[in-house]
């Protein structure tokens, strides 16, 4: 499993370097953002939304990256799975019943099976109203994200693709697109799964539980109990699915500053 995990790392190396180069200049504006990143000025606060911005709209859409692009966020992150016939698209879960009007496993799913579909506003659910959006395939949320911000992809793999053939194939849509300077990868660690020496790296800071238990759950009732003690232990990323209220407090507590869109 490493071995082929190092050989699409490679894959990508390869890959980045010369299209990114071809690319085109970005904005300053995006530049900018960019910028701050892949390097947070001192004292500032990165806000990744998981899923976009899907309070305005249904998740992982591109409705949900305009929002994002709206308020300010930075990264927008996605998940990334194939079709049974081997096409892209960005869904959490593996099947498409909570987001979408069908129902079923996505990899025994066709793309054209997806385009009889439409998605299900906000997180989705049986009470959640179907809209007249699509599901998103990864090359319209490359289109919609691109300039405007990150994209930090998940990649899940099934039955249909591998973690390789997920990265190959996101990869280069991304360069067809123009947007591989904007992407951010999360690597599986298959061996260690975030421990060092043993014990896994959110114990010796924070109780061992999801984030630390300093999740949005506790934050949206005490922001200082749950990202407060997360700035205090140094975070300058945090990923929530509440973008907007964490935006707020971050400007309330003087950690966005002047450098904010």
């Amino acid at each position: 499993m490493i071995r082929h995990i190092n050989a699409a790392l490679a894959f990508a190396a390869v890959l980045f370097a010369p299209i990114a180069a071809s690319a085109g200049a970005p904005s300053s504006g995006f530049a900018a953002l960019r910028e701050r990143v892949l390097h947070p000025p001192p004292g500032y606060v990165v806000v990744v939304a998981h899923r976009a911005c899907f309070a305005a709209a249904p998740e992982n859409s591109p409705e949900a990256i305009e929002t994002c692009a709206r308020l300010g966020v930075e990264v927008v992150e996605n998940d990334v799975r194939s079709t049974k016939d081997g096409e892209l698209v960005v869904m959490h879960d593996d099947t498409v019943n909570r987001t979408t009007n069908g129902w079923g496993y996505l990899n025994d799913l066709t793309m054209a099976d997806l385009a009889k579909l439409r998605l299900r506003d906000g997180e989705g659910g049986p009470a959640a109203a179907v809209t007249n959006i699509p599901v998103t395939t990864l090359r319209a949320y490359y289109r919609a994200a691109k300039g405007k911000v990150m994209i930090n992809l998940e990649l899940k793999p099934s039955l249909a693709a591998n973690f390789e053939i997920l990265l190959q194939k996101s990869l280069r849509i991304a360069a067809e697109e123009g947007v591989l300077g904007q992407i951010l990868l999360k690597v599986p660690d298959q061996m260690s799964h975030g421990k060092l020496a043993s014990k896994h790296i959110l114990s010796t800071i924070a109780p061992p539980q999801w984030s630390g238990g300093l999740s949005d759950q506790v934050s949206m009732s005490d922001p200082e109990a749950g990202w407060g003690k997360l700035l205090g232990l140094g975070a300058s990323v945090i990923m929530t699915d509440h973008p907007e209220y964490l935006l707020r407090y971050l400007e309330k507590t003087g950690r966005r500053g002047a450098t904010s869109p």
